[in-house]
């Protein structure tokens, strides 16, 4: 298996037999791109402990239902967290300063 910084990206099985393709594209397919590399792997190997049937059904499953649409993103972006973090200090001292 193949991590870099983002998800994995690449699988292949040597001399076993596990989903190794059905379990990437099934990470691939379910999770959003901001997800990262440690929950990409952690599905990777949650589709690989289902065994080669279920392995196979959930990566057709997967594929299906996200072919055309990404699933929605995990994390709020760096100009949401600003604008949120911005929001929180209003509402703090403005509070504060009622009679």
């Amino acid at each position: 298996m193949l991590v870099d910084d983002s998800s994995v990206t690449d699988a292949a099985a040597y001399g076993v037999r596990v989903p190794a393709d059905d379990a990437w594209t099934a990470q691939l397919y379910e999770l959003p791109y901001d997800a990262g590399p440690l929950l990409s792997f952690e599905r990777f190997a949650e589709v690989v402990a289902q065994g080669p049937e279920k392995a196979s059904a959930r990566a057709e499953a997967a594929r299906a239902k996200y072919q055309d649409d990404e699933p929605a993103e995990m994390y709020i972006g760096q100009a949401d967290r600003r604008n949120q973090s911005f929001l929180t200090g209003i509402a703090l001292s403005g509070g504060g300063n009622r009679p």
